[in-house]
């Protein structure tokens, strides 16, 4: 975890003095490795809520896919103990009986039409797809 931290400080570095990057001046590669670090900064809750912005942002310019703006949302609002809305988080992953339970979701009645929104595969697949991998 310490190193996280040293990345995670490093990148917020980074984002001050240049602001957050685009595709065109990191390339896709990078843009998918600061998502990742963005998506996983769990330990510093505050941090990756004021990226949802910036997040959002790339969306709009292209530079990132939507799907990554689901995922990060859907985190921020698990940690802050509030209903996902994207169907992107499990709470129960078990590999041994080959089953998986959602953390709670918003209007779980509409969530294929939003996963659909942000260009995301319905949740029978999504979960058929984390049974394969298991």
């Amino acid at each position: 975890m310490e190193i996280d931290e040293k990345h995670r400080n490093r990148l917020k570095e980074i984002f001050k003095e240049y602001s957050f990057p685009t595709r065109k001046s990191v390339g896709k590669d990078a843009m998918n490795g600061i998502f990742l670090m963005i998506q996983h900064a769990d330990m510093d809750k505050q941090w990756q809520k004021s990226q949802l912005k910036n997040i959002e942002k790339a969306v709009q310019n292209d530079d990132i896919d939507s799907q990554s703006y689901a995922y990060l949302y859907d985190r921020i609002q698990i940690n802050n103990g509030q209903d996902q809305l994207y169907g992107t988080q499990f709470s129960k992953v078990d590999p041994l009986n080959k089953a998986v339970e959602l953390t709670p979701t918003e209007d779980i009645d509409n969530l294929d039409k939003r996963r659909m929104e942000m260009g995301m595969m319905p949740i029978g697949m999504y979960k058929e797809f984390v049974f394969k991998s298991l």
